[in-house]
């Protein structure tokens, strides 16, 4: 995921899910890691299962995965998926 695209599923989830007000939400540039080596959106969802509910229904039009870390959800594309 590039960065422009990266911004344009931050813009849908802020549309999207109202219950992202006031959280913290990181872009992290591409590096190399376990699970891909693009953009990553990392959004502070402090254990609100409606949020995340609603972050993956937004993402899944992307075709990007989410992992849980803590009070994370993280947002990326994985190796085996196109941008």
């Amino acid at each position: 995921m590039d960065r422009k695209r990266a911004v344009s599923v931050v813009k849908e989830i802020f549309d999207k899910c109202k219950a992202i007000e006031g959280k913290s939400i990181k872009l992290l540039p591409p590096k190399e890691d376990e699970f891909s080596s693009t953009y990553q959106i990392y959004i502070d969802i402090k254990n609100d299962p409606f949020l995340e509910q609603c972050i993956v229904r937004v993402i899944e039009k992307y075709q990007l995965d989410t992992k849980i870390s803590g009070n994370w959800i993280i947002i990326y594309k994985t190796y085996n998926r196109k941008q």
